[in-house]
């Protein structure tokens, strides 16, 4: 004992062996008056003594003896032998544990780390355990003046050489080495053993007493050994993750040769894609060891502090280590020039390299910028993704609906489906353009973008043919003149000045010498020209161009079906992309290209959806208008109210010929049935409704709300036309039941509306746009209802100065408007006229039986003194027309004698 020996001979001893061998050589060795080794040498003695209390065969590595080991050699050996710090004996301790533990294989036993790390770590408690009395083993360690502790950090570091260093080697490689519950013990008495041989407290205190050693620079050491503990870790997770990637990684470092061209790459189709999926199957693997590494091994890295930075440099170092495998792809396995196409397994490849990218990106420094690895195939796929898309629009998007409207334009399944199929199937090709690319694995962040630039072309083109050019409400210029009544009609606010007002005005012309205005015009004369006819003033507005509606209405009805539908289709794909893009995206780490194809998609497609829906709004206003100013024209304009003075209802055959001369005269009282506005609506109801249940949700607002406004407008704009024309007997029964017709009529379109939101729930149709349009339909009703009031309380002159005014013919508020509003003369009829046409003429002013006084216009001419005043004016003027009739009818006699 006492000479060098190999470590070989004393490992097969016990504890109790070394303990006799100590109580029989230590009194042989022991000096005359005291202990007086070196620090070293002692180190050394006990570094080899320590091995007596490990065990290859105990689980943890630790023997059973190791308690009496410990007393003997503390108890029995170090009070005579030049002392050592209590860590220095836990530092050798652990270093026999760990020797017997890292001899047994790759895989190092956990309770061994767990022993050696605790020994180190506390090695004051292990003692309590022991006989071992630490306090009177070590009480007289501060006194000595042999106490070298520069010699001892010495003799610490020479000895756990072995144990650093292997440590190290399991550490860069720690995957393989040590299992999760192994792993912290392991990296803890790693950290341990470096502090232990890098500084210590009594080394500190020994080298502050001495300034030309400390310097006062103990802070800043100690800030440079845990930044070097630090960086050691970093390069503990770099080297481990690299050697788990570059595992993984390997078979696929030399991909399949493919030489240029189509046909060759074509013909190695097989070998690319079991390439690609394998290479896409060990980048996946490396996703699942990212995922262990922070399910199992982060928590022991946070215990170290390096809890964040130890994913992030795992992150790393699996990227750099597939970096250069997917660089490789570009030299002829993933085709960048010629063949513009997605190689088969390339899409999955791609999924996994974003996931991968987003990994690295969710722990990595926001300083930090490093290329993402899809990023350098992105710009192939996207051009591959758009060719395509080029291609299918091409040969057959485009094509979708070319043809004969007649035979595109037909219901798929009337009476429920009205969208054509050609719709249906230009939509069934949208979204198969979608989903092909989504089914080979291309990420949807990555799609959007040349998926907009197929929308963008497809949807303009494809809705120019659902909408003619043509196909505009301004092109019945009956519906704008019809719309600016009605709005004069709102701005007047159906006030009608009284006969008083317009005398006092009169007054005020006279003096000023304002010379006076017949009261219709040269233009309008001809309107009472025949009494077989009725014929508005401005008859040449309902003329229409042939073009404008060459197309049936059922047609009409299925190019706007398909519109809805087409809106109801882009709904669906952006709630689709929407869906896809927020499931594939991070909140915690939000990619720059998921947030790129989201504002895309709100950018684009809301604007598609606006353009249809534009386009679904005007076809709306476009067949609301042809319904009432086209298909209604000879119901509304032609034969409402219309009393024939030939002694009948006219009932002329088809639809009338826009822009012939029509008259209007009055019917004697009981010679027919007159049409009214509560006729026309009841036998059009039905039609009304049935046209409202084929409207698409999106768009039956709009077509409702524009057809009541319609038809309210027309019905305006004839009983304006009736009181220009001072025919007021001949429609004043009827406008209030009119009235509750048309009412009634909207209340049924607007239920019916109503029903579709409540079994209806996608669509666009809501609550609140129903409770919209009717306030629009209500603001018109009140307007006829308005002005029906003022009708039954006006007089006939009264109402056809204030209808004048509406037509632009006076000035609002004008002094003149008295000299304006002079009844007109009758136009003398043709030299052709019978003398019936005078007894027409003579029933129309309603001369009583004695010539005295015409009959009042009203029910208001019968009371006051302004009903006797208009008696005498009608008597005055019906008295001069008489005579003129009479000249110009020995005029037209004379006329035909001498021809």
């Amino acid at each position: 004992w006492g000479k060098a020996q190999a470590p070989d001979r004393l490992l097969p001893a016990s504890g109790r062996r070394v303990l006799t061998i100590l109580c029989r050589e230590l009194d042989a060795l022991k000096p005359a008056d005291c202990w007086s080794f070196n620090v070293v040498f002692a180190a050394r003695v006990f570094g080899t003594l320590w091995r007596a209390a490990a065990d290859a065969e105990a689980e943890d590595c630790l023997s059973l003896d190791a308690p009496n080991v410990a007393a003997a050699l503390l108890s029995g050996l170090h009070p005579h032998v030049a002392p050592l710090q209590l860590e220095t004996h836990a530092l050798l301790l652990a270093t026999q544990v760990w020797s017997v533990a890292f001899a047994l294989g790759e895989q190092l036993p956990a309770k061994a780390l767990i022993t050696a790390e605790s020994i180190l770590g506390d090695f004051s408690r292990w003692l309590q355990k022991t006989p071992v009395d630490a306090a009177s083993c070590f009480a007289r360690q501060g006194a000595s003046s042999t106490h070298q502790p520069p010699l001892e950090l010495v003799a610490r570091r020479l000895l756990t050489v072995d144990l650093r260093d292997q440590l190290i080697q399991s550490l860069r490689d720690y995957r393989r080495h040590f299992e999760p519950e192994a792993f912290r013990p392991a990296l803890q008495l790693w950290a341990q053993c470096y502090r232990e041989t890098r500084t210590s407290e009594p080394v500190a205190r020994g080298r502050s007493q001495d300034p030309s050693l400390s310097g006062g620079q103990d802070e800043p050491v100690t800030e440079k050994a845990e930044e070097l503990l630090r960086r050691f870790g970093q390069w503990f997770v770099w080297e481990s993750s690299s050697k788990a990637a570059e595992l993984a990684l390997h078979p696929f470092d030399d991909p399949p040769p493919v030489p240029p061209g189509e046909e060759a790459w074509k013909r190695l189709g097989t070998k690319i894609k079991t390439y690609l999926q394998g290479l896409t199957g060990a980048v996946q693997s490396l996703l699942e060891e990212l995922e262990c590494e922070k399910s199992f091994y982060n928590e022991a890295w946070a215990a170290q502090g390096l809890g964040k930075e130890h994913l992030a440099v795992a992150s790393s170092a699996m990227v750099a280590a597939v970096r250069p495998r997917v660089e490789r792809l570009k030299l002829g396995v993933w085709p960048t020039e010629g063949v513009l196409e997605v190689p088969p397994g390339g899409g999955r490849l791609i999924q996994v390299l974003e996931a991968l990218d987003r990994e690295a990106s969710r722990y990595r420094a926001k300083s930090a910028s490093l290329e993402p690895l899809v990023d350098i195939l992105v710009p192939h796929v996207t051009a591959a993704l758009t060719e395509s898309l080029k291609t299918l629009d091409r040969d057959i998007t485009s094509h979708a609906l070319e043809g004969n409207p007649t035979s595109i334009f037909v219901p798929l399944q009337p009476p429920t489906t009205i969208f054509c199929e050609a719709v249906v199937t230009l939509w069934r090709f949208i979204h198969d353009a979608l989903d092909a690319p989504l089914s080979l694995g291309i990420p949807v962040d990555i799609v959007v973008n040349p998926f907009m630039g197929f929308l963008s072309e497809v949807l303009p083109r494809s809705s120019d043919r659902l909408l003619r050019s043509c196909e505009q409400r301004e092109a019945f210029g009956m519906s704008i003149r019809a719309a600016q009544i009605a709005s004069q009609l709102k701005l007047t606010g159906c006030a009608i000045d009284s006969e008083e007002e317009d005398g006092a005005k009169a007054e005020d012309s006279k003096r000023s010498g304002r010379s006076r205005r017949k009261f219709f015009t040269k233009s309008e004369k001809s309107f009472m020209e025949d009494g077989s006819k009725n014929v508005i003033i401005e008859v040449k507005l309902l003329e229409v161009n042939p073009q404008l509606v060459a197309t049936s209405v059922q047609q009409v009805m299925v190019r706007l079906s398909s519109i809805g539908f087409c809106c109801g289709e882009l709904a669906e794909v952006q709630a689709k992309l929407f869906k896809m893009i927020n499931s594939g995206d991070d909140d915690g780490c939000p990619t720059a290209r998921h947030n790129e194809a989201r504002m895309l998609i709100c950018e684009e497609l809301p604007d598609l959806q606006e353009s249809l829906l534009y386009r679904g709004q005007t076809l709306a206003k476009y067949l609301a208008a042809r319904l009432v100013y086209y298909e209604l024209r000879s119901e509304l304009f032609e034969k409402l109210y219309f009393k024939s003075s030939m002694g009948g209802t006219p009932t002329p055959s088809g639809s009338i010929t826009p822009g012939a001369t029509m008259t209007s005269t009055f019917l004697p009282e009981n010679a027919g049935t007159t049409l009214t506005l509560k006729d026309v609506v009841l036998s059009r109801q039905n039609s009304f409704l049935s046209l409202i249940e084929q409207t698409p949700n999106i768009l039956l607002v709009s077509f409702v709300a524009e057809l009541g406004i319609e038809l309210t407008h027309a019905w305006l704009y004839v009983i304006v036309d009736y009181l220009r024309r001072q025919k007021l007997d001949q429609i004043c029964e009827y406008l209030e039941s009119d009235q509750e017709a048309l009412s009634r009529s909207i209340d049924s379109m607007m239920q019916l509306t109503r029903k579709r939101v409540q079994t209806t729930a996608l669509g666009g149709l809501t609550h609140e746009d129903c409770r919209n349009v009717e306030k629009r339909l209500e603001e018109v009703q009140r307007l006829s209802q308005c002005l029906i009031e003022e009708i039954q309380s006006r007089t006939a002159e009264e109402l056809a100065r204030y209808a004048a005014k509406l037509r632009g013919e006076l000035p609002q508020g004008d002094g003149n408007a008295r000299d304006r509003s002079q009844t007109p003369p009758p136009k003398a009829h043709p030299r052709s006229a019978s003398p019936a046409t005078s007894q027409s003429f003579a029933a129309e002013v309603s001369l009583s039986p004695r010539g005295a006084s015409p009959l009042p216009d009203s029910p208001k001419d019968l009371h006051g003194t302004s009903g006797k005043r208009r008696a005498k004016e009608l008597f005055q003027q019906a008295w001069k027309a008489t005579k003129k009739l009479g000249k110009t009818h020995k005029d037209g006699r004379r006329d035909e004698r001498i021809a």
